[in-house]
C-alpha cells in the first residue's frame, strides 16, 4: 500500500492482538471508508495512542460500522528515543492550537499547560487539545497521542518535572540548542527529556533563577525575538529530528 491510513483503536477494546476482529467507532469508520475511500482488503494501522499500532485488513467497509482483522501489532511505532515533554506558557488559544499539533506531528510526548507570571489569557481547552492531539497522531502516522495535563500553577509545577534533562529557552543564554545537543552525553539520546517555554514577553527573573537552581540548561534561541509558539516548534524540532 503506498498511503498510510491510520484510525484510532476502539479503547473499549482493550489492546490489540493478532487475528482478532473489531469494529470500528461510527466516526473511525466514516473517516476510513468516506473520506480515505477504503475499500474490502485496504490496509490500515489502527493506533491506541499508547504507542501500540495494529495493522489491519478492512474486513467489511461500512461507513457506519467498519470491521478490520488484525495482521500485525507493533509497540513503539514510528516513535522518537527522546520522550519529551513540553511546559508550555499559556499564550493565546490558535497559538496553543498550534502548539498541540505541531508539536503532535514532531513528536512531542505529553503538553503541560504553565500558568506563569506572565501569562495573561488563562483559558484551558483541554477536549479541545486532546482531539486535536488524537486527529494529528492519526494525520501524522504515529501510535502515541501525547498527553495534555491540567494547567499547572507555578507553584504546583516546581519540583514535577520527571526527566533526565531539563532545558529552558532564554535569551540570557549564552549557548544555542544546536551546540548543546552537539556536545556528547549533555542531552541524553534517549528516555525524557523536559522543555521550558515561557509566555509571550518571556518568565521572569524569579522564575528563571529557580530552573537554574533546578539544574536547568538555557539554551538561545537566535538573535530574532521569536513568538512563544515558535519557540515551542524550533525546540521540538531539534530534539526530535536531530539525534
Amino acid at each position: 500500500m503506498s498511503e498510510l491510513i491510520c484510525v484510532l483503536w476502539p479503547r473499549e477494546e482493550g489492546e490489540p492482538v493478532r487475528g482478532s476482529r473489531i469494529k470500528l467507532s461510527r466516526q473511525e469508520s466514516h473517516h476510513a471508508v468516506r473520506v480515505r475511500r477504503c475499500a474490502k482488503g485496504t490496509e490500515v494501522w489502527a493506533i491506541t495512542g499508547t504507542g501500540v499500532a495494529a495493522r489491519c485488513a478492512v474486513i467489511d467497509p461500512d461507513p457506519g460500522a467498519t470491521v478490520v482483522e488484525v495482521v500485525e501489532v507493533v509497540n513503539d511505532w514510528r516513535e522518537p528515543p527522546r520522550r519529551v515533554t513540553l511546559y508550555q506558557a499559556l499564550v493565546r488559544p490558535a497559538s496553543m492550537d498550534r502548539i498541540v499539533e505541531q508539536g503532535t506531528t514532531l513528536g512531542m510526548y505529553g503538553l503541560v499547560p504553565l500558568l506563569t507570571e506572565r501569562v495573561q489569557r488563562r483559558g484551558v481547552k483541554l477536549e479541545r487539545w486532546r482531539r486535536l492531539a488524537a486527529e494529528s497522531a492519526k494525520q501524522c502516522g504515529r501510535g502515541w497521542i501525547p498527553f495534555i495535563s491540567t494547567a499547572l500553577e507555578w507553584e504546583e509545577f516546581t519540583g514535577k518535572i520527571p526527566a533526565t534533562a531539563l532545558l529552558v529557552a532564554s535569551d540570557e543564554a549564552n549557548s544555542g540548542l544546536f551546540d548543546i545537543l552537539s556536545e556528547p552525553g549533555v542531552i541524553p539520546a534517549e528516555g525524557p527529556v523536559a522543555v521550558v517555554i515561557g509566555p509571550e514577553g518571556g518568565l521572569v527573573s524569579a522564575e528563571l533563577e529557580f530552573l537554574r537552581s533546578m539544574g536547568a540548561l538555557e539554551v538561545n534561541l537566535g538573535s530574532r525575538r521569536l513568538r512563544s509558539e515558535t519557540a515551542a516548534v524550533a525546540v521540538l524540532s531539534l530534539l526530535l529530528l536531530v539525534y
